[in-house]
């Protein structure tokens, strides 16, 4: 388990640069994409793998073909949206982050409906603006918070706030 860098910081990997597989190829480019599928590599066949990352990796549709390499190569064991204040008191910052589950299963035949959910986002549209959000989150349910409301994220991009008050316990 890791809370994986994140950034537009690109990644010299022979062995990615070079692969058949384009998705490898280009999550070269982001350091969190990168470090997801060369985690995934790196498992043995059952192994589990949690990653606390940004929003960004389930959110973006850029990211929807990293997604889909990562349920095609494992199964989803869990995704949970956090607050945006869970890491206030300690790093000094309120952004968006997942935790990320995920069992290494290379000879898997299908995707389960969760798994599908995953690898898609929707567009929310307010007024002029909008955000995406991941499918998986849809109903709430795998997200943790006792308040929620629409704002914009550090980026002054619009954005879902997560806030949690009181204990995590």
């Amino acid at each position: 388990s890791s809370n994986i860098p994140f950034g537009n910081v690109k990644i010299f990997d022979a062995s990615f640069l070079n692969s058949e597989y384009e998705v490898k190829q280009t999550a070269t480019n982001t350091v969190h994409n990168y470090f997801f599928l060369k985690a995934l590599d790196s498992l043995r066949e059952g192994g589990v793998m949690a990653f606390i990352t940004s929003q960004g990796v389930m959110d973006s549709p850029n990211n929807s073909t990293v997604r889909a390499w990562l349920m095609a190569k494992s199964n989803l064991v869990s995704a949970v949206r956090l607050p945006n204040n869970l890491f206030a008191d300690i790093a000094g910052t309120e952004t968006g982050s997942d935790l990320i589950i995920l069992q290494r299963d290379t000879a898997k035949k299908e995707l389960t409906q969760e798994e599908m959910n995953f690898i898609t986002t929707r567009h929310i549209t307010r007024g002029d603006k909008g955000y995406e959000v991941n499918n998986y989150f849809e109903d709430f349910s795998r997200v943790l918070h006792t308040n929620a409301y629409e704002d914009t994220n550090p980026y002054g991009k619009p954005a879902q706030i997560f806030e949690h008050e009181g204990s995590m316990d």
